[in-house]
């Protein structure tokens, strides 16, 4: 599983804070800015001898120029994309008055960079397109459940999932973290291929199994979440957060249980 994304706070100065000279703006008011706004962490190179990155703020509407991102917090930045095209979007926690100077504006910047500090968020266009896209796979997954329920026919066995819940589950970003494990994906997809995944499913939840007709769900049944390297507990409270997840409720306690290291 991927780390937990890292939390960068840092201040910039409104307007200043040694604003690259060749960062492409020339001088002129910085636009307003209020707290809750969203801004971009951009790149732009140093001017002199010594051609270091450096990155400036700028208005996620405007593109204006804000400030400049101050060293220290650079210094934590992942290295910048190849094309140097960044534009990281930030949250400004706050706007108030540097305290040695009444005229200058400091803006509370937090970045949260993915996996631990290791990548960049993807830009606001990009995150819009990549919610669009679950979107339409959470729609695809609906009709497939309704084929799937009309080839079954009116037997009533099983469970499946509304199109809404389906949606959630998609856009969760505490789902879509734990999924990334190679050992719950092998899990996950045994419970799937089981010729009775109701069986497999309570096998893997370390469950009693229920008396059914019809044979049981064979070796597959037999498949628990420890023998996929998983925690038996651990997936005891992924199942948890996917049902949380799908019923539109927070979900934060069952999602802090699934740790890397458990898993």
């Amino acid at each position: 599983m991927a780390s937990p994304p890292l939390k960068l706070d840092f201040d910039v100065v409104l307007g200043g804070g040694e604003v690259p000279a060749n960062a492409g703006d020339e001088a002129s008011p910085p636009p307003p800015v209020r707290a809750g706004a969203t801004v971009l962490i951009c790149t732009a190179e140093a001017a002199g001898d010594e051609q270091r990155q450096q990155y400036v703020v700028r208005h996620a509407e405007s593109r204006d120029l804000l400030g400049a991102v101050p060293d220290s917090a650079a210094r934590r930045f992942p290295p910048p994309p190849a094309d140097n095209a960044l534009a990281a979007p930030a949250e400004v926690r706050s706007v108030r008055r540097r305290g040695d100077n009444n005229t200058a504006l400091l803006l509370s910047v937090r970045l949260l960079l993915p996996d631990g500090g290791r990548a960049w968020p993807p830009p606001p266009e990009q995150a819009a397109l990549a919610a669009e896209r679950a979107r339409q796979a959470a729609a695809a997954a609906a009709r497939a459940a309704e084929a799937d329920d009309a080839a079954e026919g009116a037997s009533g066995a099983g469970y499946r999932a509304k199109p809404e819940e389906l949606a959630r589950l998609s856009l969760s970003t505490d789902v879509r973290e734990a999924l990334r494990d190679p050992r719950l994906q092998r899990l996950l997809r045994e419970i799937d291929g089981a010729p009775d995944r109701e069986r497999a499913l309570r096998a893997a939840l370390g469950l009693p199994m229920a008396e059914r007709g019809g044979g049981g769900g064979g070796a597959a049944a037999a498949a628990t979440a420890g023998a996929f390297g998983v925690d038996g507990g651990a997936f005891q409270s992924f199942a948890a957060m996917v049902l949380e997840t799908m019923d539109g409720g927070v979900a934060a306690a069952a999602a802090a249980a699934v740790k890397p290291n458990r898993l």
